[in-house]
């Protein structure tokens, strides 16, 4: 007989650890950002609320994870309880604007690039009960907030047929979209299918590196040596452009945190791949990576701004690419964002969907005019304000 139960507190969450290890090991989504380490990581360091981790069982077998937390927070003052995915809370490493502070509204991302329920080839035995049992669970302004499901997986469909009434009001949108490189065929029918000009560029950037002198690529997997480089690793991190999302891994202590005990406890568990680039015993770039099973994660890179000249940072990603085709790779995700390389190496992309979920019509509606209509126009008119000024 299938049972539904909530995991409230770290005590009960680490009470399943090997279960969920085994049973992530078995599941369609094994991804790095619903694994037992990542989801501990992040809670232990980022953590608000209370878990709400909600796990169906059959006799004692774990059938479906859904990995949750709820919290309290403000919308146009009003207060409400949210449930959405661990991962997905907004990173504090960009400043909320004066609308969005206004409005209660963050639209910064997450560090989870894909999030899910955890299930087996059976998706319908296990997920579609906790999907049931979170709509018991939601009260009349309760929000259930799921954002970063890829578009390919079955628990949209199962949300949509689940809540296709007229009780609640649900809201679908295409959030964001993550990069992807297929790994199929070499290396070199890879460069080749690249365009012209970015051929050229791979050629300039290799080249002005060999000018450098002596570099040198080195991945590291082993926990104790990840842990000694990390010290080089933040302090490049902090001094490094962070791009156009100001995103940085190590930016405060809340993320430092986070991504330095997510490495340990992934490089523990042979998840993690730590690539780095030197010159004369100087790390130039680095890029933290993951893999389970088949697919590449990579997460986060940066490199030193002294050495911009020599592009350390695209020369890296090119190595891991190419490393990439000759074990056992076969997608490469390079996460959300626009950054340029992103979307001059990548072949693909996948959209995230993202559910709002509520029972008050009126709240959702007012919630969704305010974020996606008066929110834009408000945020143009204060530009416009302050440019003229």
């Amino acid at each position: 007989m299938l049972n539904i139960r909530v995991l409230k507190n770290i005590k009960e969450l680490l009470s399943i650890k090997r279960q969920w290890q085994q049973f992530f090991d078995q599941s369609q989504q094994n991804n790095i950002y619903t694994s037992f380490e990542w989801v501990v990581s992040w809670w232990a360091s980022c953590g608000c609320g209370s878990l709400f981790i909600v796990i169906a069982e059959d006799n004692s077998e774990l059938r479906c994870i859904a990995p949750l937390f709820k919290f309290k927070r403000y919308f146009c003052g009003l207060p409400h309880t949210q449930i959405s995915f661990i991962g997905t809370k907004p990173t504090n490493t960009l400043p909320v604007s004066f609308v969005d502070r206004l409005l209660s509204i963050d639209k910064r991302y997450g560090w989870a690039d894909h999030v899910d329920f955890i299930y087996d080839r059976n998706t319908e035995a296990g997920c579609r009960p906790i999907v049931r049992f979170l709509k018991k669970s939601l009260g009349r302004c309760d929000l259930l907030s799921l954002r970063e499901l890829s578009s390919r997986s079955a628990t949209i469909r199962i949300i949509e047929e689940e809540f296709a009434n007229d009780v609640f009001s649900v809201k679908k949108t295409i959030g964001s979209s993550t990069r992807t490189i297929e790994i199929n065929g070499d290396y070199e029918t890879y460069k080749a299918s690249l365009s012209k000009k970015i051929r050229k560029n791979i050629n300039l950037n290799s080249n002005r590196l060999k000018k450098l002198g002596k570099t040198s690529f080195t991945e590291i997997t082993d926990g104790q040596k990840v842990s000694n480089a990390l010290p080089n690793i933040i302090s490049l991190e902090k001094k490094s452009w962070k791009g156009r999302s100001n995103i940085g891994a190590f930016s405060n202590k809340e993320d430092e945190i986070f991504h330095s005990s997510l490495a340990l406890r992934a490089a523990k568990n042979n998840h993690l791949s730590l690539f780095v680039l030197t010159h004369e015993d100087t790390v130039i770039s680095y890029c933290l990576n993951f893999h389970i099973a088949d697919q590449l994660y990579l997460h986060n890179t940066a490199s030193h701004p002294e050495f911009d000249y020599y592009s350390p940072g695209f020369n890296l990603l090119l190595e891991i690419i190419s490393t990439s085709f000759t074990c056992g790779i076969k997608k490469i995700t390079m996460g959300k964002g626009d950054e340029y390389f992103k979307k001059a190496l990548t072949s693909g992309s996948e959209d995230n969907i993202w559910f709002s979920i509520c029972k008050s019509h009126s709240f959702l509606a007012v919630q969704q005019m305010i974020e996606f209509g008066l929110r834009p126009k408000a945020k143009s008119t204060l530009t416009k304000m302050r440019r003229r000024a």
